[in-house]
C-alpha cells in the first residue's frame, strides 16, 4: 500500500518540477533581458565620450597652432649692407666727374610694416675744382610703413678735403598704387661749401685761396616697377635748382654776392637686380642738362665753378654701376 502511494506521487512532483523549470527560465529570460538593457544604457555614454575625446585633441591642436604662430611672429630686428658705386659724368665743358665709394649700412626694423631707422657710413674719393679730393660721409635716416603710403626721410654729412662741407636732406612720400607699381615724390635740400685758389676758380692770376657757398634745391618724382622680388626697374624725373650765392675769403671778412642760379633738369633710369638674396647689382643712366647764366656759378654736376660770359646751356649724361652685399 505504501508503495502504490509513492508511484502515484511521483507524477505530482514532476508536475511540480515542470512548473519550477518555467518559472526559472522565465525569470533567467527576464534577467538577462535586463542585462543587456542595462549594457546599453552602460555603453551609451561611451560612445559619446568619443566625440568630446576628439574635442580636447583638435582645441590642444588649436593651441599648439597658436603657440607656433607666436613663436613665428615679427620680431625687431637689425640688418647690415656694404656697397660700393663707381659713377661717372663725362660732359662738354670741364673733365667731368668720377667718383667711387664705399658704404656701411645699418638698419633696424621696428615693424614687419615697414618702421626702420638706418645710419649710413662712408667715404670716397672724387673730382673737386678740377683735383681728385677724398670725402667722408654719414648720414642717418628712417621711415614709415604705412601699406600704400611709405614716407622716408634721410639727413647726410658730408665733409673733406679743400675744407669740403656738405649737409643734405632727403624726403620721399612713396604711394603704392597698385601691388608692381609705386610712386614716390622727392623733395631735397643741400647746402654746400668748398675752398679753392682763385685761378682755379675765377680764371685770375691770384692763387689766394677763398671759400664757394651754394645751395642745391631739388624737387622731383620717381616712378617704380618691381614685377618680381629680384628686380626693379625705375624712372626719375627732377629739376635741380643750384644756387651760388658767394664767395669769400676764408677769415670770412671779405663777401663778394653772386646770386646766380643754375638750373638742371634731368631725367634716370635705373635698374636693381638681385642675383642671389644677399647680392644686388645696381645700374643707372642720367641724362640731363645745365643752364648756366652769365657770370660765375658753381655746377653740382661738374663739381666745378664756371664763369660764363653769356647764358649757355650744356648737356650732360651720367652713368653709375653699384654692388651691395647684405650681411
Amino acid at each position: 500500500m505504501r508503495q502504490n502511494e509513492l508511484k502515484g506521487s511521483i507524477p505530482l512532483l514532476n508536475d511540480r518540477n515542470i512548473f519550477f523549470a518555467v518559472l526559472l527560465a522565465v525569470l533567467g529570460f527576464c534577467a538577462t533581458a535586463n542585462a543587456q538593457t542595462a549594457s546599453a544604457v552602460t555603453n551609451k555614454p561611451m560612445a559619446v565620450s568619443a566625440p568630446a575625446s576628439g574635442s580636447v585633441s583638435q582645441e590642444a591642436d588649436e593651441d599648439d597652432q597658436s603657440a607656433d604662430d607666436e613663436d613665428e611672429s615679427f620680431e625687431p630686428n637689425w640688418s647690415g649692407e656694404v656697397g660700393y658705386t663707381f659713377s661717372l659724368q663725362p660732359v662738354q665743358q670741364g673733365s667731368g666727374q668720377i667718383a667711387n665709394e664705399v658704404t656701411a649700412t645699418a638698419t633696424y626694423n621696428f615693424t614687419e610694416s615697414g618702421h626702420y631707422m638706418m645710419f649710413v657710413a662712408g667715404g670716397g674719393q672724387q673730382i673737386l675744382e678740377g683735383t681728385s679730393t677724398s670725402y667722408g660721409t654719414f648720414s642717418a635716416g628712417g621711415g614709415l610703413g604705412f601699406g600704400f603710403f611709405q614716407p622716408a626721410l634721410t639727413v647726410a654729412f658730408e665733409q673733406g678735403a679743400q675744407a669740403l662741407n656738405s649737409l643734405d636732406g632727403n624726403l620721399t612720400l612713396t604711394f603704392q598704387m597698385v601691388k608692381p607699381l609705386s610712386l614716390g615724390l622727392i623733395a631735397e635740400a643741400s647746402p654746400q661749401s668748398h675752398q679753392a685758389p682763385l685761378n682755379q676758380v675765377l680764371g685770375t692770376s691770384s692763387d689766394q685761396i677763398d671759400e664757394i657757398d651754394s645751395l642745391d634745391l631739388t624737387g622731383g618724382a620717381v616712378l617704380t616697377f618691381t614685377p618680381w622680388d629680384v628686380l626693379d626697374l625705375s624712372v626719375t624725373g627732377e629739376k635741380d635748382y643750384s644756387r651760388t650765392y658767394q664767395w669769400q675769403n676764408i677769415l670770412h671778412t671779405s663777401v663778394h654776392l653772386l646770386k646766380q642760379t643754375l638750373q638742371i633738369p634731368s631725367v634716370t633710369f635705373a635698374t636693381n637686380l638681385t642675383f642671389i638674396p644677399s647680392l644686388t647689382l645696381t645700374l643707372s643712366a642720367q641724362v640731363g642738362q645745365e643752364d648756366f647764366p652769365a657770370g660765375v656759378v658753381y655746377s653740382p654736376i661738374l663739381k666745378q665753378t664756371v664763369k660764363n660770359s653769356t647764358a649757355t646751356t650744356e648737356n650732360f649724361t651720367a652713368y653709375t654701376l653699384g654692388v651691395s652685399y647684405a650681411l
